[in-house]
């Protein structure tokens, strides 16, 4: 312990983080570095959402990266953003949706679809949503295999 004397924290700062800051979400198209992240022309179109302090989460489209930013500074159109965390899933082989020979696709009544690429045939049907049917794809690629 130190010498410092320390004040305690003030209950009016100590907040739920939900009341504090928002974080936000975002999936970046295929091209996008971990480092274009924090060029400010990203956020152009979004930076009246957007607060200093707040959180963005961000996953590459192609599922090569995730990365957790803070923003250090917001005025107009112009964000400031710092990477606190990026993990790049590289070691992965990934395939392309187009290169798949099965992939998930919503259609109309039937929902959340796993579709057999060279016929469209709808494998599984009336899935609720994106990532459900994802994990219901990748189930059926392991059964497929056994």
């Amino acid at each position: 312990m130190s010498d410092k004397s320390l004040e305690p924290i003030r209950p009016p700062v100590f907040k739920l983080a939900e009341h504090a800051y928002r974080c936000f979400d975002v999936i970046v198209p295929q091209g996008i570095t971990p480092d274009d992240l924090m060029n400010p022309v990203l956020y152009q179109n979004v930076a009246s959402r957007i607060t200093q302090y707040n959180e963005i989460r961000v996953i590459a489209e192609d599922g090569s990266y995730m990365a957790r930013l803070l923003v250090m500074f917001v005025r107009g159109t112009d964000v400031k953003t710092q990477i606190l965390e990026c993990y790049k899933f590289s070691d992965t082989d990934y395939v392309s949706d187009q290169e798949a020979e099965y992939f998930v696709e919503v259609r109309g009544s039937k929902g959340w679809c796993v579709i057999k690429r060279s016929d469209g045939t709808r494998v599984i049907e009336n899935i609720s949503d994106r990532a459900t049917a994802e994990r219901e794809l990748n189930d059926y690629l392991k059964a497929l295999k056994s």
